[in-house]
């Protein structure tokens, strides 16, 4: 009866080990792509990584994706609660914002900024939220995790 109890645990063990590789898959986040109606048109896997920032801080899990012509770059994610958004080209002057919680309410909006900004997320609760960022006609968002 022992032996039957100790093959078991070792079948177990074999089996979380072969399946361990693919634990680290689950912290990839999705983009999708939509057009003027608000159909999604695209849906694509972000890679994450590590990058360095222009003021010298170290950026964890930057997303750097292109809306339109400009580019936008996004970190920490998952973050503490503060997130950073920059937007680079010259359609900046066209962007704004939006984070809704995971049941879709709106959390907040920012009509307009110049090329970056500081989401606060700190007084929510922790949690998943959608960040959608509007450039002229394009828009893009993202699965934002709060600790």
């Amino acid at each position: 009866m022992k032996l039957h109890l100790k093959i078991r645990y070792v079948v177990w063990f074999i089996i979380a080990l072969a399946f361990a590789p693919f634990a680290g898959y689950s912290q990839n986040n999705f983009e999708f792509g939509y057009d003027n109606a608000g159909n999604r048109t695209s849906r694509a896997i972000v890679t994450l990584k590590s990058a360095n920032t222009q003021d010298g801080l170290t950026a964890l899990n930057p997303i750097e994706e292109k809306i339109g012509f400009a580019t936008t770059r996004i970190y920490p994610n998952p973050t503490k609660g503060l997130l950073h958004l920059e937007i680079s080209g010259e359609s900046a002057q066209e962007a704004s914002c939006t984070v809704h919680d995971i049941n879709g309410k709106l959390i907040l909006k920012n009509d307009s900024f110049q090329n970056q900004t500081d989401i606060n997320l700190s007084s929510h609760p922790a949690g998943i939220y959608i960040l959608r960022v509007f450039i002229g006609t394009d828009s893009k968002e993202w699965k934002v995790i709060k600790e």
